[in-house]
């Protein structure tokens, strides 16, 4: 990680960013190629389950909202995590030759609508790093370039969400 993502009210420094050069290293330690594979497809199966998530979850959030602007903003969420779920799972097909096999996560929405927000924008960083993880495990142009579309997508949501 870069030292710029401490734990909160944690001071960075170059120790601190020395441990996260070395927790990183280990990460990415991976000295087979079948292993680097299997994991990038469990990330790929993340990243999957996680849009099917988030879809699902916006789509009812939008239901539940009573204003026209916020429920248009979190349908257009809504329908372009879905683009973000088809183009994980396509990846996926063509790189197994299978329909990916994932959990679906029932959606709860408990809280106020100002914490499910928070909430969503939190996912959603983590989303983005999860991405970033996974754009740079391919050479593909392509590929890394589709991934780089779904970040900067999820970064729109982030600004969005918190204009709610």
């Amino acid at each position: 990680m870069y030292p710029y993502f401490s734990k909160n009210n944690e001071e960075v420094t170059t120790t601190n960013y020395k441990q996260n050069l070395i927790e990183q290293e280990k990460v990415y330690e991976i000295k087979e190629e079948d292993e680097f594979k299997n994991y990038v497809l469990e990330m790929l199966l993340e990243a999957i389950e996680q849009e099917n998530y988030d879809m699902r979850y916006f789509e009812q959030l939008a239901m539940i909202v009573q204003d026209e602007r916020q429920k248009e903003i979190l349908r257009r969420i809504h329908l372009e995590d879905t683009k973000h779920f088809n183009m994980f799972k396509q990846l996926y097909k063509e790189l197994t030759l299978k329909e990916p096999i994932f959990e679906y996560d029932e959606v709860e929405i408990d809280d106020s609508l100002q914490e499910e927000i928070m909430d969503s924008i939190e996912q959603k960083l983590e989303n983005i790093q999860l991405y970033r993880n996974l754009m740079s495990s391919f050479l593909d142009v392509g590929v890394r370039d589709m991934i780089f579309e779904i970040i900067t997508d999820e970064q729109a949501h982030i600004q969005r969400l918190s204009k709610l």
